[in-house]
């Protein structure tokens, strides 16, 4: 069934993603783009949605794994408290589709378009928050912690990236804090990594 978008504010995405992602595809029948957005942690990447409408947008990155329905009343938990006092966005939980995913909106009404920064910075702020979320997010699903337990390691390695100094890489950090980081989520040179979560503190009070 085909929905109604607007055309200008489709042609305004495609010509920002032409410049920032490296390969996405269009439906023209619901107006939505879809593209891999990269990460600096774990997953290695989530997929990226736009979902343009008559005036505004949706911004998603998708989790990459299906939700198992056992796990539904600890991770309602979690994503209750993870979701307090954002401004950005908020994580959404398709519980028919065993589907989690991070929504940014955008208000174009009144615009010829949203500029690359608003997009930028709704994709970074999905980004920032799978890097600071996805590793609990799993342990929850998959190791049996529960919310408060997974929310604990989520501020615990947050915390970890720069507890030490601001040289250290981030497995040195989160060895100096006594937990235990797979080397399959976090390698030593992950320098791009440790920025993000530096700038995830700054901004940590609008996020």
């Amino acid at each position: 069934m085909r929905r109604k978008y607007s055309l200008e504010l489709a042609r305004a995405i495609e010509k920002i993603l032409k410049k920032t992602v490296q390969d996405y595809s269009f439906s023209r029948t619901d107006g939505t783009f879809c593209f891999v957005l990269p990460l600096g942690g774990f997953p290695r990447y989530v997929e990226g949605e736009i979902r343009v409408h008559d005036t505004d947008l949706n911004i998603y990155g998708l989790y990459p794994w299906k939700i198992p329905l056992d796990s539904l009343g600890q991770l309602l938990v979690f994503l209750a408290h993870a979701n307090q006092g954002r401004r950005s966005g908020n994580f959404e939980l398709s519980i028919d589709e065993g589907q989690l995913r991070y929504k940014c909106f955008l208000d174009c009404a009144g615009l010829e378009g949203p500029t690359p920064e608003m997009v930028i910075n709704a994709l970074n702020c999905i980004e920032l928050m799978f890097l600071r979320y996805s590793l609990g997010i799993h342990k929850l699903l998959w190791e049996e912690l529960d919310a408060q337990q997974a929310l604990a390691l989520c501020d615990d390695l947050v915390r970890s990236y720069y507890c030490v100094n601001n040289e250290a890489t981030p497995a040195e950090s989160a060895a100096a804090a006594g937990i235990r980081v797979p080397l399959e989520l976090l390698q030593e040179d992950d320098s791009d990594l440790l920025e993000l979560l530096r700038d995830m503190r700054a901004e940590d009070n609008i996020l």
